[in-house]
Order: structure tokens, then sequence, then C-alpha cells
């Protein structure tokens, strides 16, 4: 698991680095299997983690107790492309 959990920490680091601009500030929170994506940019904010249906990316605006919608992407490259989209407003 932890080979398993490192592979995925990797690819986590590659989708950040896509991510993070001088507008977007993006970290990875969480730990093994655990770990996330979260990223905002001033009021915009998309959560990425990696499911058994492919990846999974929440879309939040400030201030709301649950996503405005989340959906499934078949690749970290669609994935990123959609966060990039919505946190660019």
């Amino acid at each position: 698991m932890i080979i398993a959990n490192d592979e995925y920490r990797r690819e986590l680091e590659s989708v950040a680095a896509r991510l993070k601009t001088s507008e977007i500030d993006c970290q990875i929170r969480g730990s093994g299997a655990a770990q996330f994506i979260f990223a905002t940019n001033v009021s915009l904010s998309i959560e990425l983690s990696k499911a058994a249906e492919g990846i999974w990316v929440e879309f939040w605006t400030a201030n709301n107790d649950s996503p405005n919608h989340d959906n499934f992407y078949s690749s970290y490259e669609a994935a990123a492309t959609a966060a990039i989209e919505w946190l660019s407003g």
C-alpha cells in the first residue's frame, strides 16, 4: 500500500503543479489514500481526488456548506482542465 500511496502522491503533485499559478493557491491535504488537492482563487475552490469511478472534482463557491456541483473525469488532464476553468471564473 505504501507504493500505491507514493504513486498517488506523485500524481497529485503533478496535477497541483499544473493548477498552481499566481492566482491559484494549491495544496495537497490529507495522508495516504485520503490525500486530495485543495485549490482556491478568491471565492472559488475545488477539491480533487481519485475514486474508483475516476478523478472526482468538487466545485465550490465561498460560504457554501456543500459543493455547487461535482463530476468524475476519466483522466487527470480532463479534471485539471475543468478545475482551471472553474477557478478562472
